[in-house]
């Protein structure tokens, strides 16, 4: 049991001591050596918990998305249960929110998003979303070929390129639009894919919008996210 317990105490010392390091250095300029010098630990101990400093970012960014989740249900607990599209609308508006509240963790994103490591923990997630909103959209006139057995692996796969390539190019200044506005353009992209009620769509939307606008965004160098509402 002691055993044990010193890994688990070991491996998260090297996690945290990674968050710390890539929010200062990035990813691409920290090095593993970086990683355990700040953790005090050994190099061997990070091959032995860690697959690779690229799977080590993944599952940092992965938990980040987990906290942003997590902040919005603490601030908005009743937010629209019932309601799929919108929940799912307000959760990435704010996740985006996260990630540019800070220039270090809009750093880290943008080098970790591309990573072949992230790619596949986030199409899994994604899919999963994807299959509920297509579930939820049932009860609206919606696109035939939802029922398709290859639709939800094409729909996300599609949606994850262009949310890659939209992100980069909006971020580059290479479409002149704000990010907000960029976000309604992807989920109108997304949504019309599987219903053909583009008022339902655009309403969704708009309520999203409006409540991310009321809400501020706080991020630090351990990634904890902190989401409250705007005092007036």
């Amino acid at each position: 049991m002691g055993n044990y317990r010193t890994g688990i105490e070991s491996r998260n010392k090297l996690y945290q001591s990674a968050k710390k390091v890539f929010f200062r250095k990035g990813y691409s300029a920290a090095s593993v050596r970086d990683i355990v010098a700040e953790a005090d630990s050994q190099l061997g101990l990070f091959t032995y918990y860690f697959k690779s400093k690229s799977d080590l970012a993944a599952e940092i960014l992965q938990e980040f998305v987990n906290n942003v989740r997590s902040a919005i249900d603490r601030v908005q607990p009743s937010l629209a249960m019932d309601d799929y599209m919108l929940r799912f609308t307000v959760y990435y508006r704010c996740f985006y929110n996260c990630v540019s509240a800070s220039s270090n963790i809009e750093a880290f994103y943008s080098e970790v998003s591309m990573l072949p490591a992230f790619d596949d923990v986030n199409f899994e997630l994604r899919k999963q979303y994807i299959n509920e909103l297509i579930e939820y959209c049932r009860q609206f006139i919606h696109n035939p070929d939802i029922d398709r057995e290859y639709f939800n692996t094409i729909l996300t796969s599609l949606t994850i390129g262009f949310e890659k390539s939209f992100y980069k190019d909006v971020t580059e200044g290479k479409i002149p639009i704000s990010f907000d506005d960029a976000i309604d353009i992807f989920f109108k992209f997304m949504y019309t894919q599987i219903i053909y009620q583009r008022d339902i769509v655009f309403n969704r939307i708009t309520q999203a919008r409006q409540i991310v606008d009321s809400l501020d965004f706080k991020v630090n160098d351990n990634f904890d996210v902190v989401i409250t509402e705007k005092t007036i």
